[in-house]
């Protein structure tokens, strides 16, 4: 009897399982303070506001579009922390407190681990991007970003 069940374990195709039904994300452009004298840089992102799409995020995307994001919006300022579980590119993952402020980086984060990247310190904020995009755009310490109004 073990052997018949191990056996239709093993024969589940992936494609049978349940797929996911991916959340609604609004959409928007933030602005990301490089350096105080300047500097500024516009990111077109995809906003996770709800626990739905902050569970789903960028999970089982083939690509992120250059220069694009996901900004991932907390009610309150608490040490956050991520995982790459079924998320498929690789990623960078910059945390700001509820002012705006830069809190720290995890770059090049890859596919599909299951270590978590923590904030290290209070965060409201994170934004993923492709990985390198924050060394390219000038990513670090002196960052803050520009808080979106909502209605």
């Amino acid at each position: 009897m073990l052997f018949i069940v191990s056996f239709a374990l093993v024969c589940v195709h992936p494609a049978t399982a349940k797929a996911e039904t991916r959340p609604d994300f609004p959409t928007g452009t933030i602005t990301l303070i490089i350096s105080p004298d300047g500097g500024n840089i516009s990111l077109p992102v995809e906003f996770a506001i709800t626990d739905e799409q902050r569970r789903f995020g960028l999970m089982h995307r083939q690509n992120l579009p250059q220069g694009q994001g996901m900004l991932f919006i907390f009610s309150k300022e608490d040490n956050q922390s991520f995982w790459m579980k079924n998320t498929l590119i690789p990623l960078d993952m910059v945390f700001f407190d509820a002012d705006g402020a830069f809190v720290t980086i995890h770059r090049n984060v890859p596919p599909l681990t299951l270590k978590s990247r923590r904030s290290g310190a209070p965060a409201q904020f994170v934004l993923e991007i492709n990985a390198g995009e924050a060394e390219s755009f000038g990513i670090g310490p002196s960052t803050r970003l520009q808080l979106p109004v909502f209605p």
